[in-house]
């Protein structure tokens, strides 16, 4: 309930600042934020935390004192009221500090596997409860499981055996250097996901993997046209231990990315994320990094503030070795963004990264990311493989390594391909740029 101010008419305050009794005040601190009956939610969040955390002596326990501090700091007490109240987090916390379980990663791993127990999970880590881990890699020995589950013994000991002895091998060496992301994990699901379907695919004709003939394996990948890059390391693995004969994915030519934009509408989406101001800034943000630097999205959603130098009069952005200076239009963008992150519901410390998940502690997924833009009309595929030709048209391939994080081998790569598709284009330049400049924003080079 608002008031009108005394000193200055017009203007409404709360109760407190106009010297009235406020009806909705907290009946324990007196606070009229967070309403929550009778109390502020704050005051029942302390107190149903305390009693949550606490042993049978009434003290809270130790191990469970960061998780205290870490909920009694939310920005969104509400909101993490609910969650202890749907979620089975408040049993499992409640378990430990009564002593009947101890609250540690393995305990988590033999529960079955749950969104809202993956959320305690990293609550538990932001918290300082439980050390951090790469979660993504150790996700993926039980999804490994749950998929041999109910697969024939035979085909369950060739997926099992490609999984350990190459494809979790690699991603654990990766692991002692780099920190496992989302998508990596997803790839190596898929890597084994198209292994089992081929066994299963070959059983289903009276086959097995040793009898899989090149004429077999046509056919298998024009029924699964995506499967080519999963069916071709499977299959290299398997030769390498002869668990089958000579059969080989061939690669078509490498040619022009299948899927580009036309560069006016690439420009129309430019000066749309610039300007329409009912788009979320993230998303205006992430879709311009990707359609002017061609950035992935697996890439994008990695960035942390500290990649973001915000010193001197413009703003740099540390995509790979050398920082990029960004245009005028895009500065101001960058600069809400990382003013309006907001806090975590599970905790008080400011995160780290540029665009950050729902969970504690996590950045936002690429399939969440790419979800969002394409609803806005942006083919997130068409817009990085139009960017990244139109960078390495216009650049030495060493600048454009260095700029955005590709290996020398495959910009030159991009530089040879980018030449030689748009040598036709070179006719309709000088006109195409003239029609470009007068739609480019300001500040922003024309293509």
């Amino acid at each position: 309930m608002a008031f009108h101010a005394q000193r200055a008419p017009g203007q409404r305050v709360c109760a407190a600042c106009a010297g009235e009794p406020s009806p909705f005040a907290c009946r324990q601190c007196g606070s009229e934020e967070h309403h929550y009956g009778s109390r502020c939610a704050v005051c029942v969040l302390a107190e149903r935390a305390t009693t949550l955390l606490s042993g049978p002596d009434g003290h809270v326990v130790p191990q469970l004192q960061p998780a205290l501090r870490a909920l009694l700091a939310v920005e969104r007490p509400k909101s993490t009221l609910f969650w202890l109240q749907t979620s089975d987090a408040a049993v499992i916390l409640r378990d430990r500090a009564l002593g009947r379980i101890p609250v540690t990663h393995q305990v988590l791993d033999a529960l079955p596997r749950t969104h809202r127990r993956d959320h305690l999970r990293d609550f538990l880590i932001v918290a300082g409860v439980l050390p951090e881990r790469p979660v993504p890699f150790d996700r993926l020995a039980p999804w490994l499981e749950r998929l041999l589950a109910d697969r024939p013994v035979d085909q369950a000991r060739i997926v099992r055996a490609y999984a350990v002895r190459h494809v979790l091998r690699r991603i654990r060496a990766r692991a002692a250097h780099t920190p496992i992301t989302v998508s990596q994990a997803q790839r190596a699901r898929g890597c084994l996901r198209r292994a089992a379907d081929l066994l299963a695919w070959l059983d289903a004709r009276g086959q097995d993997l040793a009898g899989l003939r090149q004429a077999d394996l046509e056919q298998w990948l024009i029924e699964t046209p995506n499967s080519r890059n999963h069916t071709q390391l499977f299959l290299s693995w398997a030769r390498a231990r002869r668990l089958t004969g000579d059969v080989r994915v061939y690669r078509p030519p490498e040619g022009e990315p299948a899927q580009m934009m036309d560069h006016d509408r690439r420009w129309a989406l430019v000066n749309d994320l610039l300007h329409q101001q009912q788009i979320a800034v993230e998303l205006r943000v992430a879709g311009l990094f990707e359609l002017l630097f061609g950035r992935p999205l697996t890439r994008i959603v990695q960035l942390t503030v500290d990649d973001v130098c915000l010193d001197g009069p413009g703003v740099r952005v540390g995509f790979a070795h050398d920082a990029i200076v960004l245009p005028d239009p895009l500065t101001d963008l960058v600069r809400e963004l990382i003013g309006r992150r907001e806090q975590s519901s599970f905790s008080a410390e400011p995160r780290k990264w540029l665009f950050p998940g729902g969970a504690p502690g996590r950045h936002l997924t690429t399939s969440t990311l790419g979800s969002r833009l394409r609803a806005l009309g942006l083919p997130t595929r068409a817009a990085w493989n139009t960017a990244l030709m139109q960078l390495a048209a216009h650049m030495p391939s060493p600048i454009l390594a260095s700029m955005i994080g590709l290996t020398p081998k495959r910009a030159a790569a991009c530089g040879d391909l980018a030449k030689r598709d748009w040598a036709a284009y070179t006719v309709h330049r000088d006109d195409r740029r003239r029609t470009v400049r007068s739609h480019s924003p300001r500040g922003l080079p024309p293509e």
